[in-house]
């Protein structure tokens, strides 16, 4: 039998985003201090896009059946673009994949 992942609804994915902002429920990549994106985007506008931003498009199910949520958020001269997938641990918590800034 084949069991189909039904997609979030945009309102609730952005709901549990902020959520998971607002509680610092939210993992960095292991290695910040070597990413090429850390040293041109602060943590800070990170959490701000988390916290303030919005979904750039709808999410969607990734290979390992998490949702997956690409957004965007305009701080400090700079247009953050990020993508993050929600995984429930005890509580939704939001992992970092990958942030682009667009100057």
């Amino acid at each position: 039998m084949n069991i189909l992942a039904f997609p979030m609804p945009a309102s609730r994915a952005l709901e549990l985003i902020r959520e998971a902002a607002a509680h610092e429920r939210v993992i960095f990549p292991a290695q910040q201090d070597e990413s090429p994106w850390y040293r041109a985007v602060t943590r800070r506008q990170v959490m701000l896009c988390l916290k303030e931003g919005e979904l750039a498009d709808a999410p969607a199910i990734n290979e390992q059946g998490d949702v997956q949520c690409e957004m965007a958020h305009f701080s400090a001269g700079v247009n953050v673009r990020l993508w993050a997938v929600l995984k429930d641990m005890g509580g939704w918590t939001a992992i970092i994949i990958k942030v682009e800034n667009k100057r």
